[in-house]
């Protein structure tokens, strides 16, 4: 039976409120406090402390979301999750990052070449000119457009498992993001709409703190996002992606 995207968000939420859960939340909620930190201090115009701070916790991100993805796996939270084979497991995450935003942007920017092609044509040549073009300019660049932003989503989805494949199976760069296109295979619309409504949720909150920083203070909202709202959101995403690799089959 294959899955659909409210089980995957079922599941996810359940573990996020496992006692590992929990702990991995309160993980991120000191990492965020230190951006948040390095924010506050660049605004002081101290802004080599800040700098300093906000890269350190961008590199403490990183260390979390490895020791995350393991500690989700095993059901328990232990020190060498975040210690283990660090150094080659970063590299790796971040070369199948990269890849993936290179294939993604690369095929977008593809689709919508020839839109863009064909605007230039017409004379245009920036966003302002948007408003005299013709009617099949305007077509070409809405199809275009969405066939771009359609083709990165599914190349993003396709390579999404290469991240906790690495960090909890110890896979190879290329290795993973083989086995995340075989393992996604036939389950990527679910898996889209999982991440598509989580996406949503988020951007209702972060519209509603928006409002509500206009009502109380900038920093509050900003605060509320950072500490809160960030720290739930990436614990429960990488919930998602260790319960995917646990459900969808194995590569052949």
């Amino acid at each position: 039976m294959g899955l659909d995207a409210l089980g995957i968000l079922r599941n996810s939420f359940s573990g996020l409120k496992s006692d590992v859960g929990k702990k991995i939340v309160g993980i991120f909620f000191a990492v965020q406090l230190l951006h948040f930190g390095g924010t506050v201090l660049t605004r002081q115009e101290l802004t080599l402390a800040g700098v300093s701070v906000t890269v350190f916790a961008a590199v403490l991100s990183i260390v979390a979301t490895i020791g995350a993805l393991r500690a989700f796996r095993e059901g328990e939270l232990k020190r060498e999750m975040f210690t283990e084979n660090i150094l080659a497991t970063i590299g790796r995450i971040l070369g199948a990052n990269l890849t993936n935003a290179v294939f993604a942007y690369g095929v977008a920017m593809l689709l919508l070449a020839p839109a863009v092609y064909l605007a230039a044509l017409s004379g245009i040549t920036a966003a302002s000119g948007l408003s005299g073009a013709s009617a099949a300019v305007l077509v070409a660049l809405g199809v275009g457009g969405i066939l771009g932003v359609g083709a990165a989503a599914y190349i993003a989805v396709a390579f999404l498992l290469a991240q906790p494949l690495i960090a909890i199976d110890d896979r190879r760069m290329f290795q993973a993001l083989d086995e995340s296109i075989q393992r996604t295979k036939g389950e990527r619309l679910s898996i889209f709409l999982a991440l598509a409504i989580l996406f949503l949720g988020y951007t209702v909150i972060a519209v509603l703190v928006a409002i509500a920083g206009s009502f109380v203070n900038e920093m509050v909202a900003g605060a509320a996002t950072t500490l809160v709202v960030a720290p739930l959101l990436t614990s429960l995403s990488l919930c998602l992606l260790n319960y995917l690799t646990e459900e969808l089959p194995e590569a052949e």
